[in-house]
């Protein structure tokens, strides 16, 4: 299993031969997991048992990514990408977009605040949910 392997990972002497084929067999059952995964809940566990900085924890990032609806759930991704990343850039995208939609199907001056609160800090979307907050009527 993920778990077992991760604890041989952990227990196999740093830099030997040990501890190198123990990591391609965590990233092989990782890659594993990340095909198989199906929900943002399985995505996500994906992402956490992966190997830290592995192939397979980016493609299952991309695939939580790609899994999620709302811009709470990007924040949620965007706050665990690594720093300075395609990853981190691709996660802002995607909660851009997600932050945006939720802004124009907004109806009401509270629902607009919400979106505007929940999108990305200075993005396009904040820039939209202002200018429809001011044209909304008091």
């Amino acid at each position: 299993t993920l778990e077992q392997v991760a604890e041989a990972y952990v227990r196999a002497p740093s830099g030997s031969e040990a501890e190198r084929l123990v990591m391609v067999k965590w990233t092989e059952l990782s890659l594993e997991e990340v095909a198989s995964a199906e929900t943002q809940e399985q995505a996500q566990e994906a992402y956490d048992r992966a190997p830290e900085g592995s192939e397979a924890q980016r493609l299952a990032m991309i695939k939580w990514l790609s899994l999620c609806t709302t811009s709470e759930q990007a924040q949620e991704i965007y706050v665990r990408a690594p720093s300075g990343s395609e990853a981190e850039r691709l996660v802002m995208v995607k909660w851009t977009e997600l932050s945006l939609e939720e802004i124009t199907s907004a109806e009401t001056l509270e629902q607009v605040a919400e979106a505007y609160v929940r999108a990305p800090s200075g993005s396009e979307a904040q820039r939209l949910a202002i200018r429809k907050l001011s044209e909304m009527p008091d």
